[in-house]
């Protein structure tokens, strides 16, 4: 039986965290010259403040997956609860329905404490996209990216 579950940042949870977030990073990551680094600082002050949300799924107490966001006050409307979407990463084995499942559990999750607005991050090459509109998720932006340290035209 699947288990979703929102934790809270310890040291056991970053202890079986931080192989999935190394494997999410050498998935996903496009820029193969940056080296992974966590900032375990940011995500420890964050959980302090209250604004970091980790979500897990688990089977049988194994992790199997997990999604992350930061939950704060929208910056040009501070009425507004906004959940920003950090990571979501599922092992290979675990995929299919179960993050579309985990997806709305964790928007249930966010719904119930308040939040009006979550922004999820589809990446390029890794898209969500097709899912996120299933789950009635609209686009709203486009991000682009430039490396500083590559010349440019």
């Amino acid at each position: 039986m699947t288990l979703f579950t929102r934790e809270h940042l310890g040291p056991a949870l970053l202890l079986e965290l931080i192989p999935l977030i190394t494997a999410d990073w050498n998935e996903v990551n496009a820029d193969k010259d940056i080296p992974f680094n966590l900032d375990l600082k940011t995500f420890i002050e964050c959980e302090k403040l209250g604004v970091l949300r980790i979500f897990t799924a688990r089977r049988d107490s194994e992790l199997l997956g997990y999604s992350i966001f930061f939950v704060r006050h929208g910056v040009f409307c501070r009425d507004v609860l906004v959940a920003s979407h950090v990571a979501l990463f599922f092992k290979p084995e675990d995929r299919g329905s179960l993050p579309v499942r985990f997806v709305e559990w964790c928007d249930e999750q966010l719904r119930a404490e308040g939040v009006r607005m979550v922004s999820q991050n589809s990446l390029v090459g890794h898209s969500m996209e097709r899912v996120l509109k299933h789950l009635g998720y609209v686009p709203r932006e486009t991000v682009f990216v430039r490396d500083l340290n590559i010349a440019s035209r």
